[in-house]
């Protein structure tokens, strides 16, 4: 197979492909959604059964151990990847504050954005770039199975939520909220002093967020939070103030943003005529300013008698084949290959596809067969896939052929391979 390669920077792939500064993309595998383009009405369907993926999540931990330990062992997968980075920060926010001094309450709740920005920036952003080692995040991982927990999976993401609160306190909580409190009050010195303070712990919640589709993390946020109380004694210009009890919550966001080493295609499918071409839009992940023996690029062709791709990424039909290609961009980085695919279709594309019936009725047991007629005639792929959305009513092989199961309603949706056109039926079982 001939290949085309060469050693480019970060930078100039960029203005070669056309993209923006790189940005974090963490899906290797993403569902696609696909609207028709006949006249006729045609449906737009989650398409995702098309890009099976063996580590997809298909399922939200259902007790307080399972989510801890999914939590800990999709993090821990990540950082042994050796290809991960991530960003970290931490958000002061101040609330609920109140004074027997109502007045002192209403000027201390006008500044309390002013406090929460102080607050903040006691804190240095942590980062860890692409190869590091990134072992320092298991620092700040729980130590005791939660309290309470939540998990769901919403738009292809998984959410584990872990609460804890009596038990935990004094296993995360560490000194650096307090050391930031003293630092802020010692900054403040000339204006006010405390007494009897107090810092009480009151909940910490990690909230977890992963790619469901990949397994891979998103994100990892712990929020602590904080009964603050003591006496205040303002000084100098403000002694008249005298002073005032304090109370408040205060609440330190603690996130990290990860992403991962890696290449991305952004078109999945991409159809061309005879001669057409289509330049492919790349994105890679890698940290910038890299030399060129720090990194490669090459595209391949399955078959450059059907598609060519040149060093650039741009794609060039050859002649109509029935059997779509693929191309594969191949990074080499960190001492590993990158890859990512994108399908390609030289061919007289599917304009529609309609089938024999819109609804039908059956009686448990029953088989009928649909077809499924996809314009034009001429249209060089009229491969279909054929779906059932609950095979627990109804059942439906590769030939169109559906088993009626059990009672209750379900629909069957036919796919045409090349446009990702769908057409429906309903199908009502009765006993």
């Amino acid at each position: 197979m001939k290949t085309s390669e060469k050693k480019l920077s970060v930078k100039s792939l960029i203005i070669l492909t056309g993209i923006l500064p790189i940005v974090v993309i963490l899906a290797s595998s993403i569902a696609i959604y696909f609207t028709a383009k006949n006249a006729g009405e045609q449906n737009t369907v989650d398409y995702s059964f098309l890009h099976p993926s063996e580590s997809a999540i298909t399922s939200a931990p259902g007790n307080t151990h399972e989510a801890s330990e999914k939590a800990e062992e999709l993090l821990r997968t990540a950082v042994d990847s050796k290809i991960l980075k991530y960003s970290g920060y931490t958000d002061v926010s101040i609330e609920e504050i109140v004074c027997d001094n109502k007045s002192l309450e209403e000027i201390l709740s006008f500044a309390s954005s002013s406090f929460n920005s102080k607050f903040s920036s006691l804190y240095e952003p942590v980062t860890i770039k692409y190869g590091e080692d990134a072992d320092g995040i298991y620092d700040i991982l729980p130590g005791s199975i939660p309290s309470e927990f939540s998990s769901e999976i919403t738009d292809g993401k998984l959410e584990i939520k872990l609460i804890f609160n009596e038990v935990f306190k004094n296993m995360y909580f560490t000194g650096k909220d307090t050391k930031s409190i003293n630092t802020f009050i010692s900054d403040n010195k000339e204006v006010f002093s405390t007494l009897n303070k107090k810092l009480i712990p009151s909940v910490v919640t990690y909230t977890y967020l992963f790619n469901a589709d990949t397994s891979r993390i998103i994100s990892l946020e712990i929020f602590r939070s904080y009964d603050y109380t003591s006496t205040v004694a303002f000084q100098n210009t403000l002694a008249d103030i005298g002073t005032s009890s304090l109370s408040m919550k205060i609440g330190f966001s603690e996130k990290y943003d990860f992403s991962y080493a890696g290449i991305e295609i952004e078109q999945d499918i991409i159809t061309l005529g005879k001669n057409g071409y289509e330049a492919l839009s790349v994105t890679p992940f890698t940290e910038e300013d890299l030399s060129e023996d720090e990194y490669s690029l090459r595209f391949i062709s399955s078959d450059e008698t059907v598609v060519t791709v040149d060093e650039n990424g741009q794609a060039e039909a050859v002649s109509i084949s029935e059997t779509p290609q693929t191309v594969t961009v191949e990074l080499q980085y960190l001492g590993r290959t990158f890859t990512d695919t994108c399908t390609v279709f030289v061919v007289n594309e599917t304009e529609s596809i309609k089938l024999s019936d819109e609804s039908i009725s059956l009686k448990k047991g029953d088989i009928y067969t649909l077809s499924a007629h996809v314009k034009p005639d001429n249209a060089t792929v009229k491969t279909v896939k054929w779906v059932s959305s609950d095979e627990n009513i109804i059942k439906i092989n590769e030939s169109g052929e559906i088993t009626a199961v059990n009672s209750g309603t379900a629909t069957v949706t036919a796919v045409t391979l090349q446009g990702l056109l769908a057409a429906e039926c309903t199908v009502t079982v009765t006993d």
